[in-house]
């Protein structure tokens, strides 16, 4: 045993009674300790490899408690969440005759960009690129839009409504791509990006042909995609005061075996895929 350190590893386990598996956990355990031992008489601490295996020993040991001592992060979608159906809801006020602009460009710059471009950023660091994006874009819309009405309010040049049509129309195609990206996360998320493109296109037809009907319409619906985001922020704070899932958010549009098709992965099969497909149109319609 002196000069094999490692015999005890290959002592066959037995197998003719219950108590087997008991037997070859003790002599794993056995062979642990005499590995411990045999390392410790020929690296005794005070040698250089000594020194070096009590470091490699300890490093995980103080990696694993400076992390679980480190301070959790918060969840910066719950700000972004909030500047962006805040502004989004008190815009829609306006256009149904409720308030007034002035109070839509004081939010729309200071929560509905500023807060939301913090909150982009911060989705940066946590490495959720759909949130960076999301937060980032929307957060400098609602910057370049306050921009815009303090500009036309100040007599340096007016926006007519033409302007403000492509404006709106091409933050719609930004969304609808953004749209198609959230059927891989859940049902909530997929929601409120599809009436927050529907109300960037239909605000955006109504500048060009002057209807007033479609921007009563398009707010409606962009008051319903406030309350989706809403709902989502408030779904992250409750899962965190209670530890867990309390409101539900649903299924991805987009099925894991459907995305792995999509992927090019050779392991599923189009049984598989058509399998899942229908288990996903069941769930929905229950």
């Amino acid at each position: 045993r002196r000069q094999n350190p490692h015999a005890l590893d290959m002592m066959p386990a037995a197998t003719g009674d219950p108590s087997s598996a008991t037997e070859a956990q003790a002599a794993t355990a056995l062979a642990s300790a005499w590995r411990g031992h045999a390392e410790r008489a020929h690296n005794p601490p005070g040698s250089k490899w000594g020194a070096a295996r009590k470091f490699s020993n300890s490093g995980p040991k103080a990696v694993l408690a400076t992390a679980k001592s480190a301070p959790k992060k918060g969840n910066p979608a719950v700000v972004g969440l909030t500047g962006f159906a805040m502004t989004t809801m008190l815009l829609q006020l306006h256009n149904l005759g409720v308030c007034n602009i002035g109070p839509v460009l004081a939010l729309g710059i200071i929560y509905g960009g500023g807060a939301q471009l913090i909150a982009g950023f911060q989705e940066f660091q946590c490495g959720n690129n759909f949130g960076y994006s999301a937060f980032v874009s929307y957060g400098a819309f609602w910057i370049s839009f306050g921009i815009i009405l303090f500009l036309n309010d100040a007599g340096v040049y007016v926006s007519d409504a033409t302007d403000i049509g492509c404006y709106l129309l091409l933050w719609g195609v930004y969304t609808g791509l953004l749209f198609i990206v959230s059927w891989r996360i859940h049902t909530a998320m997929s929601i409120t990006f599809l009436t927050l493109m529907l109300g960037f296109f239909g605000l955006s037809i109504a500048h060009f042909v002057t209807a007033p009907w479609l921007t009563v319409l398009s707010a409606c619906d962009l008051i319903l995609c406030a309350c989706c985001a809403w709902y989502m922020m408030m779904a992250a704070l409750l899962e965190q005061v209670f530890g867990g899932p309390v409101l539900p958010l649903g299924k991805p549009w987009i099925a894991d075996a459907v995305a792995m098709r999509l992927r090019g992965d050779k392991d599923v099969t189009m049984q598989q895929l058509f399998r899942n497909i229908v288990s996903l149109s069941a769930a929905h319609k229950t």
